[in-house]
This record gives C-alpha cells, sequence and structure tokens, in this order.
C-alpha cells in the first residue's frame, strides 16, 4: 500500500499546448507503485479511473480530483489492514517464530516438581521477536487436569524468567505431562501461540 498516496500524480498543461480552449489535466497512474495484491490493485485502479472521469466533466477542479482520490485510497487501506488483522484472528495462529524455550544448565533443562514444597519450578527464556505477554500452564495430572495463566509471568524480547507454579499432589495425582503455551500481542490483538508450546512429559525431581 505504498501507492496511496502516489499513484496519481496531476499534471497541468497549457492551453496553447493542445490548442484547446481551457486547461488540460492529465492523471498519471503509477502502476509500478502498486504493491498489493491482485484484488486490492484491481479495485485500486477502479478508483483511479472514476476519479479519472470524474475530473473530466466541467465544474471538478484537479485539487478535488486529488483529494477524491487520497480519500479512496486511505479507506482501502484501512480495509485491507482490517482484512488482514480478521484473517490473523480466525487462523489464530502466530505470524513469527517466537523463540521460546526452557533454558538448560549442564544439560538438564530447568523444569521440575519439588514434592516438598509441592510446587512446579521452571526457567523460560524468550528469543528476539516479539515480547511474551504472559504464560499459560496445563499440568495434566493422574487425576485431574490443572489450567491456568502464571502469575506475572511477561518475558520481553530476549528476556528469562522464573516460576513457580503451585501443585496439589493430593489433587490432581503424579504429573504425566506438562505444556507452556505463550501469549503475544499483534495487531492490538492478544494471540495464544497453541502452536508455539513447550510440553514436557518426563519431569524429574529438582533435588535430581
Amino acid at each position: 500500500m505504498a501507492a496511496t498516496v502516489a499513484c496519481v500524480r496531476p499534471l497541468t498543461l497549457s492551453a496553447e499546448s493542445f490548442s484547446a480552449p481551457r486547461r488540460t489535466t492529465l492523471y498519471f497512474i503509477r502502476l509500478d507503485l502498486l504493491r498489493t495484491d491482485g484484488i486490492t490493485s484491481a479495485i485500486f485502479l477502479s478508483c483511479c479511473y472514476f476519479v479519472f472521469i470524474m475530473a473530466s466533466k466541467k465544474g471538478m477542479t484537479p485539487l478535488l480530483a486529488t483529494l477524491m482520490l487520497v480519500v479512496l485510497a486511505v479507506g482501502l487501506g484501512v480495509v485491507v489492514m482490517n482484512f488482514g488483522r480478521a484473517q490473523i484472528e480466525v487462523a489464530a495462529q502466530c505470524a513469527v517464530d517466537i523463540g521460546m524455550n526452557v533454558v538448560s544448565l549442564n544439560g538438564k533443562p530447568q523444569l521440575c516438581i519439588d514434592r516438598a514444597k509441592s510446587q512446579l519450578f521452571f526457567i523460560v527464556e524468550n528469543g528476539r521477536q516479539l515480547p511474551i505477554e504472559a504464560l499459560k500452564i496445563r499440568i495434566i495430572g493422574a487425576n485431574d487436569i490443572l489450567n491456568g495463566d502464571v502469575p506475572e509471568s511477561s518475558v520481553d524480547r530476549l528476556g528469562t524468567v522464573l516460576k513457580y507454579v503451585p501443585y496439589d499432589f493430593a489433587k490432581f495425582g503424579d504429573i504425566r505431562q506438562v505444556r507452556l503455551t505463550p501469549e503475544i500481542t499483534l495487531y492490538d490483538q492478544k494471540i495464544v501461540c497453541t502452536e508455539q508450546s513447550l510440553s514436557f512429559e518426563t519431569i524429574r525431581d529438582c533435588d535430581t
């Protein structure tokens, strides 16, 4: 949409140039500046043609014609942006690879269970693309499933967070799986990136 303002350039020629009784305005459509898809380009060219026809009518000045085209181009840009954002919401997919990982120390993933304190411990690091707004956790136990948001779990770009999550062994039973899911903000919309979740089925004790 880099062509929204520059696609039409008015050029005013004198009446003597065409031996015409009045001044003539020509509009050049810069096709090389169109950077949108085929449908958007077709709509935009239709708008350009409409403004050209209107400008050729008596009573419409070149300035008014240009203003009309700018308004149409801005409106088209808003429609395209909203359509792209709606597609992302419907698809519910992250547009970029976040790069979230559980930190490893001495070859051991820093995700373990502290049975004495009945809590899950983990350290998560973020990539360089987008900040993580929050982490969601799912722990599948032998008796029940724990789902929830990890409190104060936002992570900046290239940042790291260390968290403890309470876990009731008597209620949920032994852990079968732990899954951590990032939540990000994209186009002013919060998106849960389930396709970039981290899952662990072998959970070691923290004292080992």
